[in-house]
C-alpha cells in the first residue's frame, strides 16, 4: 500500500506488524486467567508511554487548553471520586469508567497519533490489521475446537457466550469480551478499510481492502448483530465508491455473500463445549440475520421494557446523581442497559449533559476541517457513537470514542498541514 494518497507508508512490514500488534493488545486488553491483573492493555500502554509518552503528554496538554471536553473529563473523575468516598468506597465503577476513559480516549488517543506519526493512513492500517487478526482468531475458534477450549480456559469471558436457551454460540475469538462490544470493535476495522479504500487510487488495492472488509464482516456474524449492521452499512459504501474496481468488487461481494448463505444451509457440524454440549451453527446464522428475516431483533423492545424496572430518582438525585452504577449486591443500579440511563443515575443530569455536549462539540469542531466524503464519515462516526450509547455504555467501553477521535484529530492535523504548506507557498510566490 505504498502508493496510498497523501501520506506514503515508509515503514517496513515488520514495524507495521509490531504496531498493529500493539494496537490489538491495547484495544482488546486481554486478561489471562493465570495473571488477571497484568492485562495486555496495561502492558501495551507502558510500552507506548516509553516510546511516545513525552510527545503525547504535550499534545494532551495543548488539547486540554483548547477543548472544554477534556477539562470536563477531569471534573467527571473528581466528581466520581467524591461520590466513591461518600458511598463508603463501595461502588467504584463510575470512578473507574471516568479514569479509563481519560487513559484510552485522552492519553491513549495521542499515543496512537504519535505512533502513527500523525498519518491517518498509518493509523487506519494498524487498526485494520489488528481487527483482521481478530477475525482470523474467531474463524479459528469455529474450526478448531481445541483452540476454542484454550480461549475459554485461559481468557475467561465477562459473560457466557453460549445462549443455552436458543442453542447457539457467540464466538469471542482472542478476547475476554464478546457479543455486541466485540462486534462493534470489529466493525470499526471495516470502517478503517473503507477510509483506506477512499484514499486509494489503485484497483488492486481497493479489491484487497474490500476483501479485508468482507472477511471482518463475516466474522461479526458469529459475534454480534450490532457490529454486523454497522459493517454491512459501510460495505455498501465500498460498492458505491468502487470506481475502476467496480467490475471486480461487485461480483466478489455477491460471491462471498452467497458463500455465507451456503454455509448457513450446509453447516450442520457441531461445536462441543465441555466435551458434551452440542451447538448448531445454523442457529447462530438465524440469530445474526434475524433483523432481515423477521424485521426485528427484540433489542428495542427489551430496552423499552427495562424502563419498567428503573427506580425513581428524587429531585436531588436528578441534580447530583447517586454515584452508583451497581447496587451492593452487584446488580445494575438503574436496572437499564443504556449508557445514558446508567450515567444519569450515577452522575445526575447537569454532569451528564455537560459531558455528552462537550464531547459532541469536540467532534464537530474537529470535523469542520473535512470536506466531502471524509466530512460525512466524521458525522457518521459521531452519530454512531452516540446512537450506540442508547444500547449500552459504549462510550465508556472506550474503543468507539478512541477510534472516532483518532480519525477526527488526524484529519484535522492533515488540514492544518495543508494550510501551513499553502501559506508557505504563497509567501514564496510574493517574494
Amino acid at each position: 500500500m505504498k502508493s496510498l494518497q497523501h501520506a506514503p507508508l515508509k515503514e517496513s512490514k515488520l514495524i507495521i506488524s509490531l504496531k498493529a500488534c500493539l494496537i490489538f493488545l491495547f484495544v482488546f486488553n486481554l486478561s489471562f486467567a493465570e495473571c488477571p491483573l497484568l492485562t495486555t492493555g496495561r502492558v501495551s500502554l507502558i510500552v507506548l508511554l516509553i516510546l511516545y509518552g513525552k510527545k503525547a503528554f504535550s499534545l494532551l496538554m495543548i488539547e486540554f487548553g483548547q477543548s472544554k471536553f477534556y477539562f470536563m473529563s477531569i471534573l467527571l473523575l473528581l466528581f466520581a471520586i467524591v461520590w466513591w468516598l461518600a458511598n463508603d468506597c463501595e461502588d467504584s465503577i463510575l470512578m473507574s469508567r471516568a479514569f479509563w476513559f481519560i487513559i484510552y480516549s485522552g492519553l491513549g488517543l495521542f499515543l496512537y497519533v504519535c505512533m502513527a506519526k500523525f498519518s491517518l493512513l498509518s493509523a487506519m492500517l494498524y487498526y485494520l490489521l489488528a481487527m483482521l487478526f481478530q477475525a482470523m482468531c474467531i474463524f479459528a475458534t469455529i474450526i478448531d475446537v481445541n483452540f476454542y477450549t484454550w480461549t475459554v480456559e485461559h481468557l475467561p469471558a465477562v459473560s457466557d457466550n453460549i445462549d443455552y436457551g436458543r442453542n447457539f454460540v457467540r464466538f469471542k475469538g482472542l478476547s475476554n469480551g464478546g457479543g455486541s462490544a466485540l462486534s462493534v470493535q470489529l466493525s470499526l476495522g471495516v470502517i478503517a478499510a473503507y477510509i483506506l479504500f477512499l484514499r486509494s487510487h489503485y484497483a488492486k488495492q481497493k479489491i484487497l481492502l474490500l476483501i479485508c472488509a468482507i472477511v471482518i464482516t463475516v466474522s461479526t456474524v458469529f459475534v454480534g448483530r450490532t457490529g454486523l449492521l454497522i459493517s454491512l452499512f459501510f460495505l455498501a459504501g465500498f460498492v458505491i465508491h468502487s470506481g475502476r474496481a467496480y467490475y471486480v468488487s461487485i461480483p466478489l461481494l455477491f460471491i462471498i455473500i452467497a458463500c455465507v448463505f451456503w454455509i448457513n444451509m450446509s453447516m450442520t457440524s457441531a461445536l462441543y463445549v465441555d466435551g458434551n454440549y452440542d451447538v448448531n451453527l445454523q442457529q447462530t446464522f438465524r440469530w445474526a440475520f434475524q433483523l432481515f428475516t423477521e424485521g426485528d431483533t427484540g433489542t428495542s423492545k427489551a430496552l423499552v421494557s427495562m424502563f419498567q424496572d428503573v427506580p425513581e430518582l428524587s429531585d436531588l438525585d436528578w441534580l447530583i446523581g447517586t454515584g452508583r452504577i451497581t447496587t451492593q449486591s452487584g446488580t445494575n443500579y438503574s436496572g437499564h442497559d443504556s449508557g445514558y440511563v446508567q450515567f444519569l443515575y450515577a452522575a445526575g443530569l447537569p454532569v451528564v449533559s455537560c459531558f455528552y455536549v462537550t464531547l459532541l462539540f469536540l467532534c464537530f469542531r474537529k470535523n469542520r476541517y473535512n470536506t466531502g466524503k471524509f466530512k460525512n464519515i466524521g458525522y457518521l462516526l459521531t452519530a454512531c457513537m452516540f446512537m450506540l450509547e442508547i444500547k449500552e455504555p459504549f462510550i465508556f467501553k472506550y474503543t468507539v470514542p478512541f477510534f472516532t477521535l483518532s480519525y477526527l484529530f488526524l484529519t484535522a492535523y492533515e488540514h492544518e498541514q495543508r494550510d501551513a504548506a499553502a501559506r508557505v507557498s504563497k509567501t514564496f510566490v510574493k517574494k
